[in-house]
């Protein structure tokens, strides 16, 4: 999954890779209007584990500290075209 890995870190390790509709190995993809991956889309969703800092938008709040999190990688199936992506932590 050589074109996921241009979407994170260095750092990040493959957890694993799924082929299929995004409503089956993607959930976030729920077809909400304006979402680029609808339910019956085929891809592939590539999930990462990678260390994250957030940072809340509010002036003088200090970035949390660095924490394990997932990263998947939203592919389409069939060029391998970038779609999204979402972090979890």
């Amino acid at each position: 999954m050589e074109l996921a890995t241009e979407h994170v870190d260095g750092s990040a390790q493959l957890i694993q890779a799924e082929a299929g509709r995004a409503g089956s190995v993607y959930p976030a993809s729920n077809g909400a209007p304006g979402d680029p991956v609808k339910p019956d889309r085929f891809v592939w969703a590539v999930t990462f584990q990678t260390v994250g800092v957030i940072c809340p938008p509010l002036p003088g709040v200090a970035c949390w500290t660095p924490r394990a999190m997932t990263m998947t990688v939203i592919l389409d199936f069939h060029i391998g075209a970038f779609l999204e992506s979402r972090t979890l932590g």
